[in-house]
C-alpha cells in the first residue's frame, strides 16, 4: 500500500511540474520572462553611480531598480561635443526613476526598461530614453511612465534624429503625457533619419505640440536634402489625445517627406487643431521644391489597413484617415504614388472653417498625385464618420471619400461612404467625392454613398458641375444588410467586403475566424450570410426493449481507481493552477512522510 501512494505522489508531483512548465507566461511591456538572463558578460548596475560610470561602449543590465537625476555623461549642451553610447543597456525588467533624460547622444540599444519619474528640458529636445542620434540606434520593449516636457521637439523615447540616422523602435508603450514646442510624439518627436522602423508600439498619453504633432512620431524626413528618406510604420495604435495649435497632425504620423509605409494602425484618439492637415492616421506627406521649381524631394505614401475611431478637427484638409496626402507635383519621375487602401474611418471629421479654402472628407481631405501611372488613390475604403463644415467664407470642398483631388489621374475604387455629408456654405460639397481640377481624370469604379438631402453624389471640374454615371446611391438600409458589400464584391469578382449582417452597420475588411460574415448570394439575388450548418434533426431510435435489471449489486470497490496523471491530456488554466500547486504540495509531504515511516 505504501508503495501504491508514494507512486500516486509521484505521478502528481510530475504532473504539477509540467503544468507549470507548459503554462504560457504573459509578459508585460518593460518586463521579462521569469527565466530571462542578460547576455554572457554583461555588467551589473545596481546604483545611480554605476550608471554614471558606463563605458561608451560597454554591455551593461540593471540588477534591481534605480533612481537616476543626471543625463549620462552629459558634457555639453552641443550635441555632438558629447560622446554617443554605442553600447547595449539591458533594463533586465527592472524600473529606472529618472527627472532627466537618460541619454543626450544615442547609438546604441536600450531594451527591456520601465521608466518612471518627470522630465523637464528647458531647451532644446525632451525625451526619456535619449534627446538626440545621428547613427543607427534601437529602442526595444521600453515602457515609459513618465511625463516629458521639452522646449522644442520632445518623444517619450526620442527627441530628435538627426539626419543619417537609422531608427529602430520594437514594443514600445508610452502612457506618460508629451509636451513640446514642435514636432512632438508620443514615441519620437522628429527624425530625419534616412531608414525608421517603428513596430508593434502604443501610446496611450496626451500629445501637446504647438505644431507637428502626432501619436506615434510628429514628424519625419526633410526638405532641403539630397537623402532618401523611407519609414515604415506596423501594427502601432494611438490611444492618446493630440491638441495643437498650428498645422500638421495626426494619430499616427504628424507629417513626413519621403516614402511612407503605414500598415495596420489603428487610432483612437481625438487629433483637434486650430491649424491645418489633420488626418486620424497621416496629417500631411508632402515633398520639397527648389527655387527654379524643379523637384528634387520625391514622396509617396501607402497607407493600408488602417483604422480612424478618434474625431478628427480642424480648419482644412482634414480626414478621416489623411488630411493631405501628397503634394502639387502634376508630373514628376520617382514617385511610387499616393495610395490609400483597406481602411476605415469611423470618427466624425468636423472643420471650423475660415476665410480660406477649406477641403474635408471622411477619407482623404487633399489629396494629389503626380501623372497617375503609379496607381494614386483610394481603394476599398469605407467611411461611417460624419463630415461636418461648420462656418466658413471661403470654398468648401467636402465630401464623404475624397475632399480635393489635383492630380493627372486619380482612382477611387470600392468605396463606400455611410456616414453624413453636410455643409453651413456648401457650393462644392458632395456625397462621394468633390473633384475640381478640370481637364483631369478621375477613375470612380463599383462606389456606394448614401444620399445627404440635396447634396449630388460626385462634383468635377472647376465651377463644380456633376460627375454622372460613376457612383451609385444607396439606402442605409441596403449599406447595413450586406446589398453593397455583395454588390462590389460580386463587380469584383472576388471578396473585398465582409459583413456580419444584423452586427456590422457597415462593411468591414477583416473575415471572422468561423467565416460567418462572409457575403453570399441567395437564390432569390438578394445577399446575406452563410447559413449555419444545420443540425442533426432525426433523434436517435428508442430502445424497444429495456436492458435486465441487474439482480446482484456489483462488488463494492475497496481502493479507489488513480486517476489519469498523464501530462499533455488538457491544459488547465485558473482555479487549475491552484489545484496542481495544492496537489504538488501535499505530494511533496506524502512523500516525505512515507519516507520517514521507512526509516522508523
Amino acid at each position: 500500500m505504501k508503495k501504491k501512494l508514494s507512486i500516486i505522489m509521484a505521478l502528481c508531483m510530475v504532473l504539477s511540474v509540467c503544468f507549470f512548465s507548459v503554462a504560457a507566461e504573459e509578459v508585460a511591456v518593460g518586463s521579462v520572462a521569469a527565466d530571462y538572463k542578460p547576455a554572457e558578460g554583461a555588467i551589473a548596475i545596481t546604483d545611480a553611480a554605476g550608471f554614471a560610470a558606463m563605458a561608451a561602449d560597454g554591455n551593461y543590465y540593471l540588477a534591481n531598480d534605480i533612481t537616476v537625476d543626471a543625463t549620462w555623461n552629459k558634457t555639453s549642451d552641443t550635441y555632438k561635443e558629447n560622446t554617443p553610447f554605442t553600447g547595449v543597456l539591458d533594463g533586465n525588467g527592472k524600473t529606472i526613476t529618472a527627472s532627466a533624460p537618460l541619454f543626450i547622444y544615442l547609438n546604441g540599444t536600450v531594451k527591456n526598461l520601465t521608466i518612471e519619474g518627470t522630465i523637464t528640458v528647458e531647451k532644446l529636445y525632451g525625451a526619456a530614453i535619449t534627446m538626440w542620434s545621428n547613427a543607427e540606434f534601437t529602442v526595444e520593449n521600453v515602457y515609459n511612465k513618465a511625463n516629458v516636457t521639452g522646449g522644442s521637439t520632445s518623444g517619450a523615447m526620442l527627441g530628435y534624429g538627426a539626419s543619417g540616422c537609422k531608427a529602430t523602435f520594437t514594443g514600445c508603450r508610452n502612457d506618460g503625457v508629451i509636451t513640446g514646442g514642435g514636432q512632438t510624439g508620443g514615441i519620437a518627436g522628429y527624425i530625419q533619419g534616412t531608414e525608421v522602423t517603428i513596430t508593434d508600439c502604443v501610446n496611450n498619453g496626451d500629445i501637446n505640440p504647438s505644431s507637428y504633432g502626432a501619436g506615434i512620431i510628429g514628424r519625419f524626413g526633410k526638405d532641403k536634402s539630397d537623402n532618401t528618406y523611407t519609414i515604415t510604420i506596423k501594427n502601432c495604435v494611438n490611444n492618446g489625445k493630440v491638441t495643437s495649435g498650428g498645422d500638421q497632425n495626426s494619430g499616427i504620423l504628424g507629417y513626413a517627406i519621403g516614402t511612407i509605409v503605414i500598415d495596420n494602425c489603428v487610432n483612437n484618439g481625438d487629433i483637434t487643431t486650430t491649424g491645418k492637415n489633420a488626418g486620424g492616421i497621416l496629417g500631411h506627406l508632402s515633398s520639397y521644391k527648389n527655387d527654379d521649381k524643379t523637384y528634387r524631394r520625391y514622396s509617396s505614401s501607402l497607407i493600408t489597413n488602417c483604422v480612424n475611431n478618434g474625431t478628427i478637427t480642424g480648419v482644412t484638409a482634414v480626414g478621416g484617415i489623411a488630411g493631405r496626402n501628397g503634394n502639387n507635383h502634376d508630373s514628376f519621375e520617382g514617385s511610387n504614388g499616393y495610395k490609400v487602401v483597406n481602411c476605415i474611418n469611423n470618427g466624425d471629421v468636423i472643420v471650423n472653417a475660415g476665410s480660406g479654402s477649406v477641403n474635408a472628407a471622411g477619407i482623404v481631405g487633399y489629396g494629389w498625385g503626380g501623372d497617375g501611372t503609379n496607381g494614386n488613390g483610394i481603394y476599398n475604403c469605407v467611411n461611417n464618420g460624419d463630415v461636418t463644415i461648420k462656418g466658413g467664407t471661403g470654398t468648401i470642398y467636402v465630401g464623404g471619400i475624397m475632399g480635393y483631388v489635383n492630380c493627372t489621374t486619380y482612382i477611387v475604387e470600392n468605396c463606400i461612404n455611410a456616414g453624413a455629408v453636410s455643409s453651413e456654405v456648401a457650393p462644392k460639397t458632395a456625397a462621394l467625392i468633390v473633384y475640381n481640377k478640370s481637364a483631369n481624370a478621375v477613375g470612380i469604379s463599383n462606389c456606394y454613398s448614401v444620399a445627404s438631402g440635396n447634396i449630388p453624389v460626385c462634383l468635377k471640374g472647376d465651377p463644380a458641375e456633376l460627375y454622372e454615371g460613376v457612383s451609385t446611391v444607396a439606402t442605409a438600409e441596403q449599406i447595413a444588410n450586406g446589398t453593397v458589400a455583395g454588390l462590389i464584391n460580386e463587380a469584383v469578382g472576388k471578396t473585398v467586403y465582409y459583413q456580419a449582417i444584423g452586427t456590422d452597420k457597415a462593411p468591414v475588411l477583416t473575415a471572422a475566424e468561423d467565416g460567418s460574415n462572409a457575403i453570399v448570394k441567395n437564390a432569390d439575388g438578394t445577399f446575406g450570410n452563410p447559413a449555419p450548418e444545420a443540425e442533426t434533426t432525426e433523434p436517435a431510435p428508442e430502445t424497444t426493449e429495456p436492458a435486465p435489471e441487474t439482480t446482484e449489486p456489483a462488488p463494492e470497490t475497496t481502493e479507489p481507481a488513480p486517476e489519469t496523471t498523464e501530462p499533455g491530456s488538457s491544459t488547465p488554466t485558473g482555479d487549475s493552477a491552484l489545484i496542481f500547486a495544492v496537489i504538488a504540495v501535499i505530494s511533496v509531504l506524502g512523500v516525505a512522510v512515507v519516507a520517514k515511516k521507512r526509516e522508523n
